[in-house]
């Protein structure tokens, strides 16, 4: 299995073999529902941006929503939520990092 027993001198010891950071008590999944409710609140702003055209804080905004929901998405394993967020944090960072570092000014 997953854990493994260790007993010396009469004390019995189980560890988890598959601990990861993901362990910490600030990751267990009632804990990671207050980050999936701001990411959410974070996405649904960074849509109305998107919709007012206000450029560049609709493209961090979103950023800073899909970097919040993939942590959550790694925290509870759900490969959905990591599939769909992580490769936005490339897309909208690689945008912004192209924009304002590799283009020359006119």
């Amino acid at each position: 299995g997953r854990d493994t027993a260790i007993k010396a001198e009469g004390v019995s010891v189980k560890i988890n073999k598959r601990e990861t950071w993901l362990s910490f008590p600030i990751f267990y999944k009632g804990r990671m529902v207050y980050l999936k409710y701001f990411s959410a609140f974070t996405i649904l702003s960074a849509i109305c941006l998107h919709a007012l055209n206000i450029h560049p804080l609709n493209v961090i905004v979103h950023m800073i929503g899909a970097c919040t929901w993939s942590v959550v998405g790694f925290a509870w394993k759900e490969n959905s939520i990591i599939l769909n967020f992580l490769p936005q944090v490339f897309i909208l960072g690689g945008g912004l990092v192209y924009t304002y570092f590799m283009t020359v000014p006119a």
